[in-house]
């Protein structure tokens, strides 16, 4: 029975079409941005005591033989405190900035049965592609509140997908319908002015014009956290945003 359902999910994931394809408008010009008076809002993103345990991924046969060990989602990685995969960005105060449009695309890949990154980030219209790595059947599915959604089958070792998302939203979850416990997350933003902590729990955002900002941090398992910050010309100012087991 199992291998009559894996057969039924193929038959159609291998005549799925994408549902997406949003069309982008065309920018406005940029804004000048002076650079002889911008700035920069770095920091980390922390963990206080204990964190709970990452989520156990249950492999089926097809894709443990891609690790060599058990895997987790990935959905908590705290090391000496600090938090990874924490998106942090600017969300208010740039108000109708308008900023080039990016020409390098965001990659997300779909390898030994994860996504990575698990947390990924791109500005509107800027391109993602979803790359499947594996020797396994995937699928991409987009389920977005703002955004289009899109569901896009993959189940040939090296293709890839292209999509764009024309309106911010914090954050679209990705799936993949054949392995249920793939998940990821894609922050779209309006501006550049954001980034997704590494393991060292940091993150810096370059280049920010002077003014008052709301910053906020996210995470998929400990929510959000807000500051408010002024930044004056040539300033740095280094933030802090702290989770805690309740």
């Amino acid at each position: 029975m199992r291998e009559f359902r894996s057969t039924l999910t193929l038959l159609f994931l291998l005549f799925l079409v994408a549902c997406g394809g949003e069309t982008c408008p065309e920018r406005p010009a940029p804004t000048p941005l002076d650079r002889t008076t911008t700035g920069a809002i770095v920091g980390t993103v922390t963990f206080q005591g204990n964190p709970p345990e990452a989520t156990p991924v249950p492999l089926d046969a097809s894709c443990r033989g891609l690790h060599s060990g058990p895997v987790t989602a990935g959905d908590v990685l705290v090391k000496d405190q600090r938090l990874q995969n924490a998106f942090v960005w600017i969300r208010e105060g740039l108000g109708d900035r308008v900023f080039p449009l990016p020409t390098t695309p965001v990659e997300i890949d779909q390898k030994g049965c994860l996504f990575a990154p698990r947390v990924a980030a791109a500005e509107t219209c800027q391109e993602i592609v979803f790359l499947n790595s594996d020797p396994l059947l995937h699928n991409v599915r987009a389920d977005p509140e703002v955004n289009q959604p899109f569901n896009q089958g993959q189940p040939v070792q090296g293709m890839a997908y292209t999509h764009t998302f024309t309106t911010r939203e914090v954050m679209v979850p990705i799936k993949c319908d054949v392995h249920p416990w793939m998940r990821a997350y894609v922050a779209v933003s309006a501006h550049p002015y954001f980034a997704v902590t590494g393991a060292d729990g940091r993150f810096v955002l370059r280049d920010v014009p002077p003014g008052d900002y709301l910053v906020a941090s996210w995470h998929e398992r400990f929510g959000t956290r807000e500051t408010r910050v002024t930044l004056a010309a040539h300033d740095t100012k280094d933030l802090a945003f702290a989770y805690a087991a309740p």
